[in-house]
């Protein structure tokens, strides 16, 4: 489980906002990533099974006139074995569009 703690961190990293910062309810001081919010964890393996990492930022700070869109490195999913399904709805990625799910089988 820290391992997944660690690569939560580092996605809380990748989503850094120039309006703020996303996944105020990941800490370093929160040891159990299940209880952080958008995580879902399996009640048995305590593995993350599921990420909402959709809708992270407060629209009404953006300042539309900026181009703000950003990539996001997918090697920081590694760490997520167990990851069954992924939202990255209305998070500005390029190359996606506004409203995404995946689901791995």
């Amino acid at each position: 489980m820290e391992e997944e703690r660690t690569g939560l961190l580092k996605l809380k990293e990748a989503f850094k906002l120039p309006y703020g910062d996303a996944f105020s309810s990941w800490s370093e001081e929160q040891k159990n990533c299940c209880a952080w919010e958008h995580v879902k964890c399996d009640a048995i393996s305590k593995r993350v099974f599921q990420l909402s990492l959709n809708e992270i930022t407060n629209y009404s700070s953006i300042n539309w006139e900026e181009n703000w869109y950003f990539s996001l490195n997918l090697s920081l999913l590694l760490p997520f074995r167990e990851l069954k399904n992924l939202s990255l709805a209305w998070n500005f990625l390029t190359g996606l569009s506004s409203s995404v799910t995946y689901s791995v089988f």
